[in-house]
């Protein structure tokens, strides 16, 4: 199941407080357990679990710079599964979380591309997340519905492929560290 909500931070030098025993930063080396889903189900949701992340931009600025820190995390106290954790569904879910990892990168991406002055420069960083989260929010509602939350075997086998692809297509946005000009 997607996310319940799609949280966007954004916030000075204090992103280190989101890193904690309820977090997982996204890394290509972490895969979500059974056991990162800590949340107590919804029984009142018919999806069988639900991934929650977050995705957070912190940022300091220079004299004629702006340092930009943008993260994705797994929520695990927001996140949970019903009945028992199966393999299937566990990778459905990291699906869930690589898909935010995806945008994340995309986010990176539009961020290094944008042209910041100090005036707009918050204003202009939630434009550029409401965008990608609502571009997300969709990827994972399509995701959902093609792969019938990882009941349909063949749409879950083509929709990793399709995410595995994205995160190769946005490598060079893996890094979560931005260092761009301020424009005078």
């Amino acid at each position: 199941m997607i996310f319940n909500k799609l949280w966007f931070i954004i916030f000075l030098p204090f992103s280190f407080l989101l890193q904690g025993e309820d977090s997982i930063c996204w890394t290509e080396q972490v895969s979500l357990k059974c056991s990162d889903f800590m949340a107590i189900p919804d029984a009142r949701n018919p999806n069988p679990a639900l991934t929650t992340y977050k995705m957070s931009i912190s940022y300091h600025v220079n004299q004629d710079s702006i340092s930009i820190e943008v993260k994705c995390y797994f929520k695990k106290l927001k996140s949970w599964m019903k009945d028992s954790c199966k393999a299937s569904l566990l990778k459905h879910e990291q699906g869930h979380f690589n898909i935010a990892e995806i945008y994340t990168r995309k986010l990176r991406k539009m961020i290094s591309e944008h042209k910041f002055d100090l005036a707009s420069l918050r204003r202009d960083l939630e434009y550029l997340n409401k965008n990608v989260s609502n571009d997300c929010g969709r990827e994972h509602q399509l995701y959902d519905k093609e792969t019938n939350n990882s009941l349909n075997v063949i749409g879950q086998r083509q929709w990793e492929k399709q995410i595995a692809d994205d995160l190769i297509k946005y490598q060079a946005f893996s890094n979560i560290h931005i260092e761009t000009k301020l424009e005078k």
